[in-house]
């Protein structure tokens, strides 16, 4: 019989970064978003990290729970068993290569890269064509060790063979510019290639470059918004979370697609509800302006704050200057709004940033440190700029001793 070895990243890991937010959001909709989170990601990543196994006559046991633990995320359980595996006496050679690929893959997993590239090489040393192999080193070379033209030849040989994940990853590289010279025209046909394979990941970047919004225009390759709009549903299709994210912005915006600004905000709200930051952002943002939904301060707060806790820095800068103007008592929090702009200025400087840190400076009193920072901001605005009145009223409001509020 043949069967798939699902080898999962991890979903584990992927749900901490909500679990401490349970007390912002209400129990079904937290219970929902962490079951469609598991539920699709283990539907992706399925499709995305695979081996096909052939028929094996000796330690058929092993493999099969090998391939049932990695399905579940037990990755100790997957290296306890196909090291039984490889203890077995009579275990063929492609046994043996299926084996240390998969086992690699697992102490990847575990973030053990040692161990990891010891199996993955000693399979590579008994099938040096093996696609599998070739792909997971290429991507412990591009993402552990940031050796990028290492990691370009390790996918150009398993994209050689067709190999649509190492496709994905080479396309990565020329679109990026990283190992090779930036080149979109062949980041896109490498995208295409992956996606004609049933990469579902390489669905959105392959949407992004016909919209050009990822440089595809500016650096000669074709845009066709209505294209792009096309592959984000088929992303959306094949359980790609972030599909919603872009098929929403388009919908918002009217690239490609009829502007729906309703449609944009249930787009949102999908990839919002499996774990998705930007998407969440965005979903916070609609609520404190009141597009799409009705306005509703504590949701968009709720939402912000998800995002937030998973570093989206754009979130934060958000989630503080909402609680620092917000009308609603149960929701300011001017504390906790200068400890999110402080913590965004600690590693990049903005004037919207500044902009919210003055806001929960003066939400505290502290009104001389909220002038102090609200004319840096200014200074650092394009001179003319459409915010620019804005914060010179915001300023002028400081200066009276009085809060910023919506």
């Amino acid at each position: 019989m043949a069967a798939r070895f699902l080898l999962f990243k991890r979903l584990l890991r992927g749900t901490n970064a909500i679990l401490p937010l349970i007390s912002l959001l209400p129990v079904r909709i937290f219970k929902y978003m962490i079951y469609k989170q598991f539920k699709t990601l283990a539907r992706v990543l399925g499709k995305t990290l695979w081996l096909l196994w052939l028929p094996f006559a000796v330690s058929a046991s092993e493999f099969d729970e090998a391939q049932l633990a990695a399905s579940e995320g037990r990755y100790r359980d997957v290296i306890t068993l196909l090291t039984g595996a490889l203890s077995a006496e009579d275990v063929s050679e492609l046994q043996l290569v299926v084996a240390y690929s998969n086992r690699g893959i697992a102490y990847s997993l575990l973030n053990a890269f040692g161990l990891a590239k010891q199996d993955l090489n000693a399979a590579l040393a008994l099938d040096p064509a093996h696609s599998l192999t070739l792909n997971q080193l290429g991507n412990l070379a591009a993402n552990v060790d940031h050796d990028y033209e290492l990691a370009v030849k390790f996918f150009e040989t398993a994209t050689a063979a067709n190999f649509g994940p190492s496709q994905f990853g080479l396309a990565r590289l020329y679109h990026l510019g990283l190992g090779v010279e930036r080149d979109d025209e062949q980041a896109l046909a490498l995208y295409r290639l992956a996606a004609e394979n049933q990469y579902v990941l390489a669905y959105v970047p392959l949407g992004q470059l016909y919209l050009g919004r990822t440089g595809g225009p500016q650096a000669g390759g074709p845009q066709d918004d209505s294209i792009a709009v096309q592959w984000f549903i088929e992303a959306i299709k094949a359980g790609v979370v972030e599909g919603h994210y872009h098929l929403a912005v388009a919908l918002e915006q009217g690239v490609g697609v009829a502007r729906d600004v309703a449609n944009a905000v249930s787009q949102y709200r999908q990839a919002a509800m499996q774990g998705h930051a930007p998407a969440q952002n965005a979903l916070g943002y609609a609520y404190s302006r009141g597009v799409g939904v009705l306005q509703d301060y504590q949701l968009a707060a709720q939402w912000y704050r998800l995002a937030a806790d998973q570093g989206d820095r754009s979130a934060m800068t958000r989630l503080a200057l909402l609680l620092a103007g917000c009308p609603r008592t149960t929701v300011c929090n001017g504390e906790l709004a200068v400890t999110l702009a402080t913590e965004v200025l600690a590693t990049e400087s903005s004037a919207s940033t500044q902009n919210s840190l003055a806001a929960g400076l003066a939400r505290l009193g502290k009104f001389d440190e909220a002038i102090a920072v609200m004319r840096q901001a200014i200074l650092d605005l394009p001179i003319g700029s459409t915010d620019e009145l804005a914060y010179r009223n915001r300023l002028a409001l400081y200066q009276s001793g009085e809060v910023y509020q919506f």
